[in-house]
């Protein structure tokens, strides 16, 4: 692997957005202590927001995320820290707000949470939170530090210490895109409201947050105090991470002053209707301060890199890899670390693969299919890829009339050479739960072909040129559906196959509603007769 700056010169950035996901020239960068937002295309860096923010130690301007549907609604969410008296310490508020993007600025401001300073609780200035993330149910998530709330002589219930009395804050939240609360949340019949917005409790501080490519299951990064960091995950609403009680798993019995220095377990937990204690898929005893974490799906990149989760540091500026198990539940770990622990200096080792890399604080892919860094510290973006990168095609598929996930949805690419008409083998993957794909195309050349997703018909891939190492961004939208037998024609076939399985959750399935009735029947009728392209 290499390594080469892409954009320097920054504030202490924080987070960092790609404006569409067919261009990695074009961003948004938060920087956390001026409040700016800033925009960049093709190397040229502009103000496009200017916020007052309250930048003291954890504070500032801590997060951005734009709305799945952004290339129809141009929405945009920032996470920040309210100064009533312009930058500095003074702090009125944490709040998430929603703009709308013009193309050169954010406008029509909407608030969609906020929590304020409170007289009768600590305000800290650490463990603010901030990142943010749509999950695949379309929600927002939102990571909030506890603010130092809930110590045990000012318990309360997120930070396990008392029974009734809320912080407000040291979760995960899961709202709707307009911030009113789910109908559906864990803990929605709950008489406070910022509980009934909670989605996992029990959180001390993120900088960590991604829904699997693969699965859609959410993880998260957890920094501990002076012991035990965690990695998590959340199959579902409710868990209890068990801070400020329990860090690292229940059976290590942590002791910090936090929690007077004593052995807690899962029994003491605060545990609300519908919550539920989960051990960390990994701990390091010594504290590391994780940082961003996300998985590697780019075709760009094979081997260990491939599907697994990349994390980074702050204290040691290292840069992580964790071999997923098969299950995608937990990692695959041996020796000293097959207890899911790091107990010492040298097991913190063994999953370094970079250093010197100093406060990564994001990480995403662009449509390239490298990996882009933003550096906190020396303020820059940086990009890291193969020395010598595999040409790939990259992309999303936009599904009509589908009502599931796209989820392990398969995907066919076949191209032919438009110089020596030579027809490739076809390229096989699976889509993940947005829709997206990437794959290895063949050597550079000149190309056209086709491309098809589970039952909708084959769409036409127009003639394109492919450099030895490029990409191509694909955006196909698919519309013609019902080739259940998978041989890229709607006919009789198709219709027998619906009507044998009708009122079944069986292969007729053609809309993903999990049921097999009226609605497949008329997509299939509707597409009768078709055929899709081929190369």
């Amino acid at each position: 692997m290499t390594w080469e700056n892409v954009v320097t010169g920054l504030s202490n950035p924080i987070n960092f957005e790609f404006v569409s996901d067919k261009n990695p020239t074009e961003m948004w960068v938060t920087e956390k202590n001026t409040g700016r937002v800033k925009h960049i295309f093709n190397g040229t860096v502009r103000i496009v927001l200017d916020l007052q923010v309250s930048n003291s130690t954890d504070r500032g301007l801590l997060g951005i995320v734009k709305h799945p549907d952004f290339e129809q609604n141009r929405w945009v969410y920032l996470y920040y820290s309210t100064s009533p008296s312009g930058e500095g310490a003074d702090w009125l508020s944490n709040r998430v707000v929603r703009f709308e993007w013009t193309g050169d600025e954010f406008i029509n401001p909407l608030l969609i949470w906020e929590t304020f300073t409170d007289p009768n609780q600590p305000n800290g200035n650490w463990h603010q939170g901030g990142v943010m993330a749509f999950g695949p149910d379309r929600k927002l998530y939102i990571v909030t530090g506890d603010l130092h709330r809930g110590r045990i002589w000012a318990g309360r219930i997120e930070q396990n210490t008392h029974a009734t009395l809320p912080s407000g804050v040291g979760g995960i939240l899961r709202l709707n895109d307009d911030g009113t609360t789910p109908s559906d949340n864990p803990f929605v019949s709950h008489s406070a409201e910022s509980i009934r917005r909670m989605w996992t409790y029990g959180l001390r501080n993120s900088f960590g947050i991604e829904f699997d490519p693969r699965t859609g299951i959410l993880w998260y990064t957890e920094n501990g105090p002076d012991f035990w960091d965690e990695i998590n995950y959340v199959e579902r609403g409710g868990m209890n991470s068990g801070w400020l009680l329990i860090m690292g798993p229940d059976s290590r019995d942590a002791r910090y002053p936090e929690n007077n220095q004593t052995a807690f377990n899962a029994s003491n937990l605060v545990n609300l209707p519908n919550s539920y204690y989960q051990d960390p898929v990994f701990s390091w005893y010594n504290t590391i301060g994780p940082i961003a974490c996300k998985f590697i799906t780019s075709a760009r990149f094979s081997g260990d890199w491939s599907e697994n989760l990349f994390m980074t540091d702050t204290n040691t500026a290292g840069l992580y890899l964790f071999k997923m198990r098969p299950d995608r539940k937990g990692f695959l770990l041996d020796g000293p670390l097959s207890d899911q622990v790091a107990d010492n200096l040298a097991e913190r080792e063994m999953n370094r693969i970079g250093s010197t890399f100093w406060t990564i604080t994001d990480v995403k892919f662009g449509a390239d299919g490298f990996m882009y860094l933003l550096g906190h510290a020396h303020g820059r973006i940086l990009r890291i890829r193969p020395v010598s990168p595999p040409p790939v095609l990259n992309g999303k598929a936009v599904l009509e009339n589908y009502a599931a996930l796209p989820l392990n949805m398969p995907i066919t690419i076949r191209l032919r050479n438009e110089t020596t008409n030579e027809l490739h083998d076809p390229i096989n993957s699976v889509l993940d739960w947005k829709g997206n794909f990437s794959v290895r195309a063949p050597s550079g050349g000149t190309f056209s072909g086709s491309i098809k997703v589970g039952t909708y018909l084959s769409q036409s891939i127009e003639e394109f040129t492919l450099a030895a190492n490029g990409y191509i961004y694909l955006d196909p939208a698919f519309g013609a559906n019902g080739d259940v037998n998978g041989d890229d024609i709607v006919d009789d076939a198709d219709l027998l196959i619906v009507l044998e399985s009708f009122g079944t959750d069986g292969l007729g399935d053609v809309n993903g509603d999990g049921i097999v009735d009226d609605l497949d029947l008329a997509i299939v009728l509707e597409s009768f007769g078709l055929a899709g392209h081929q190369p």
